[in-house]
C-alpha cells in the first residue's frame, strides 16, 4: 500500500544519491483515494528525513488534484490544495 511505496521510493532516493520526488498526479482521482494519496505523501516525507537522503529529503506536491479528487489546477495555495502542502511539505503551482 502508500506505506510500502513510500518506504521504497526513500530508499531508492537514499541509494541513488538524489534529494526528492515531485509527485505530479494528473487525473481525477475518486473521492476516497485522496486520502490515501495524503498518507503516501507523508509517508514518503517521514520516511526521507528518517533514511537520511540527501538534501533533506524533499518531497514537492505538484497541485492539480483538488481535496476532492477534481483534476483543477489552482494559481495559489488554498483550501482546495492546503492539504497536499501539509503532507508533501512543498508544493508547485502551475510551472
Amino acid at each position: 500500500g502508500a506505506r510500502a511505496a513510500a518506504r521504497a521510493l526513500a530508499e531508492l532516493a537514499r541509494d541513488g544519491g538524489f534529494q526528492g520526488w515531485l509527485v505530479n498526479i494528473e487525473n481525477e482521482l475518486e473521492a476516497e483515494w485522496v486520502p490515501c494519496v495524503q498518507l503516501f505523501l507523508r509517508c514518503l516525507r517521514r520516511d526521507m528525513r528518517e533514511l537520511g537522503v540527501e538534501g533533506g529529503g524533499r518531497v514537492v506536491w505538484y497541485d492539480s488534484v483538488t481535496v476532492d479528487g477534481k483534476l483543477k489546477w489552482q494559481n495559489d495555495v488554498n483550501e482546495l490544495n492546503r492539504a497536499f502542502l501539509d503532507c508533501a511539505g512543498e508544493i508547485r503551482l502551475n510551472y
